[in-house]
């Protein structure tokens, strides 16, 4: 990989909002997962929402003709 080892060890501190220092600390791998989880749901809802919404117009479309 062409991370750098002391990247992996570094620790980032969740935001709970202003002023109030962070309870929880995540680390990098825990941040990268998240970042993973959320593009995979993303991509999945963009493709699987346009094909179902014609799928369930299916009949319509046929109609037409």
């Amino acid at each position: 990989m062409l991370e750098h080892p002391d990247l992996r060890l570094r620790r980032l501190k969740r935001f709970h909002g202003p002023g109030r220092p962070a309870s929880e600390e995540l680390d990098a791998g825990a941040s990268a997962m998240l970042q993973t989880i959320f593009v995979l749901t993303v991509m999945t809802v963009t493709i699987l929402v346009p094909a179902g919404w014609i799928l369930g117009h299916l009949d319509e479309y046929r109609s037409r003709r």
